[in-house]
């Protein structure tokens, strides 16, 4: 009897940890411009192939508590495009990020905090460049077979307002 009871016991702890699994986003991503909301309107625009990378695959490694993203953006005009990583921390602690862009050196503090579900993740960045701060938010889903990745993603827009856009990427 006891052996069943520890069985029992033991199935049930399983069975709950897999309902509060935390997704993981890890792998090479490619921007769908067809499923994606890309912002535009007032508060201004953004365009395929603009500060989101275009063409390039963002690589995300998820391990433990910690998450890192590798993005390539294209410079203005054509030039050099430049790649950053940016990492973040699983556990509810803030991390600051530094990354270069044709404007200069940018600092970010991000927290990211799981759903109660443990189903997507939800991403606060202030950033700092030329004295201003400016606050995003983005919410990371993965669809149940784990092909699709969105992330969805407010923040100011130039006329003041807030400026919403959704960004689906496939796995490849």
């Amino acid at each position: 009897m006891k052996a069943l009871k520890t069985i029992l016991t033991a199935g049930l702890i399983f069975a709950c940890m897999s309902l509060t699994a935390q997704v993981n986003f890890s792998g090479t991503w490619s921007l769908n411009p067809e499923k994606s909301e890309f912002g535009g309107g007032p508060g201004g625009g953004g365009a395929p192939g603009g500060r989101m990378g275009g063409g390039a695959p963002m690589i995300v490694t998820q391990s433990g508590n910690k998450l890192s993203v590798e993005r390539t953006m294209g410079g203005f005009g054509g030039g050099e495009a430049t790649s950053n990583v940016t990492n973040y921390s699983l556990d509810g602690n803030p991390t600051e990020n530094t990354r270069t862009s044709p404007m200069g050196e940018m600092t970010s503090k991000s927290t990211a905090k799981w759903s109660a579900d443990k189903k997507s993740l939800t991403i606060a960045t202030t950033m700092s460049f030329d004295g201003m701060d400016m606050t995003s938010t983005e919410t990371w889903k993965l669809s149940a077979d784990g092909k699709t990745l969105s992330v969805e993603s407010v923040r100011p827009g130039f006329d003041g307002g807030e400026m919403k856009s959704t960004m689906v990427y496939d796995k490849q």
